[in-house]
């Protein structure tokens, strides 16, 4: 995907806003003037945070940045690491790899970040590969899609949950439920053009069959036609939608209208808190599978993630997954900056050893040399909304089982 997704509407105000005991650097393009620091013995250690603050992915971009801001001064206001402050390097992306790719080289050669955190973008997570390998700049990215992992590339590191977990638990719920039989509606982007392919060879280990796989535009406002498609097939046991905002939330408000009777199933891209609030009474029903922010109060006390994901709300306020996501990035950094300082290599051989089994708002981490995407899919959940709010129906460890 890049992963398109929406995070709610954030006003761009707010999500800009200067946190007290954090020094930002905003900048808009590689002709912006660097920061004054350098990441030296003595000095501030310069994180670089290239997302969206404006164009399509600004909701996104904005609530990244939001949240490391508001993280990073917390950090900064308990001593830092190990007396230095955290100063972040925000760049807008303005939607654009082109753009992207151009702040993060200027991060990395002319403000000498220490590390690159909240790349949103499966393209431009793509293009910067080359780039943080060769000057060895650990990267935590908030990234779903894109094929880094395989094999992982280095210094590259994904939060979110990958496509795979999302389709084994998806479709194993289907099954245990008689569901052999689906329509698939996708996003044509590097989210749904990943996902597709995913979900086709888990559904045939499962001896499962995706009907007529529709795909439609990332840009779409008019999503008629495609539920007329939807509709017309034979012998559908459920539809799944594998989408991002604000589309999926469109095509949900719609499916009633459609005449489509059949259970509608939703992507990970749907599950924020925002999406049973902004499609309303439609989204009563609807099947998600995702991480566990939006279930905090129903996670059973043994749950490993209670810890961080309330320490997350009490700092963000609002049940944002993908805010968490970056909470989770700047949690690993920090862990491994107090742990072997700020070298490239020692970081990266931190995240890849003593990563194990970690709980995160996202979920569960185990990262190796092997696997740089490290959310354990027993820390996803199938959720349903009910009354307008997500509620928990089983994590994924039992419908793994």
């Amino acid at each position: 995907m890049r992963m398109w997704r929406t995070r709610g509407r954030l006003a761009a105000a707010a999500a800009l806003a200067a946190v007290a005991s954090v020094t930002v650097v905003y900048a808009s393009g590689p002709a912006a003037a660097s920061t004054s620091h350098r990441s030296s013995a003595g000095g501030p250690i310069v994180v670089g945070v290239p997302v969206a603050l404006s164009g399509s992915e600004a909701p996104i971009g904005q609530a990244d940045a939001k949240a490391a801001q508001e993280y990073v001064a917390q950090i900064n206001a308990h001593g830092g690491v190990h007396g230095r402050k955290i100063e972040l390097k925000i760049m807008d992306t303005k939607t654009s790899p082109t753009t992207g790719l151009l702040d993060v080289r200027q991060m990395i050669t002319q403000d000498h970040v220490v590390a690159l955190l909240g790349i949103t973008s499966t393209t431009l997570g793509e293009d910067v590969l080359p780039i943080v390998k060769e000057y060895k700049v650990p990267t935590l990215a908030d990234i779903g899609g894109g094929t880094f992992n395989h094999p992982p590339s280095p210094y590259f590191f994904k939060i979110p949950e990958t496509p795979t977990n999302v389709a084994e638990i998806t479709l194993g719920y289907m099954k245990k439920r008689g569901i052999t039989k689906i329509a698939w509606l996708g996003i044509d982007n590097g989210f749904g053009q990943e996902g597709l392919p995913v979900f086709e060879k888990v559904a045939k280990a499962n001896h499962q069959t995706l009907l007529d796989t529709i795909m439609y535009p990332a840009t779409s406002t008019n999503l008629t036609s495609y539920l007329e498609r939807v509709k017309g097939l034979s012998g559908e046991q459920a539809l799944l939608v594998y989408g991002i905002p604000p589309t999926a939330f469109i095509i949900q408000g719609e499916i009633a209208s459609a005449g489509i009777k059949v259970p509608v199933f939703q992507g990970n891209g749907v599950a924020l808190g925002t999406f049973p609030k902004a499609v309303g009474a439609a989204a009563n029903g609807v099947t998600v599978v995702g991480g566990n922010v939006n279930v905090f109060k129903t996670l059973p006390p043994s749950n490993p993630q209670k810890g961080p994901i309330q320490a997350f709300l009490k700092l963000y306020g609002s049940a944002n997954r993908f805010a968490g996501d970056m909470y989770d990035c700047v949690t690993l950094l920090v862990r491994a900056m107090r742990a072997v300082g700020t070298n490239g290599p020692a970081i990266e051989r931190y995240l890849q050893t003593k990563v194990v089994n970690f709980p995160g708002v996202t979920g569960v981490f185990t990262f190796s040399p092997h696997v740089h995407a490290g959310v354990l899919p027993s820390s996803l959940s199938v959720m349903k909304v009910v009354n307008g709010q997500f509620k928990l129906i089983e994590t994924g460890s039992q419908v793994l089982r």
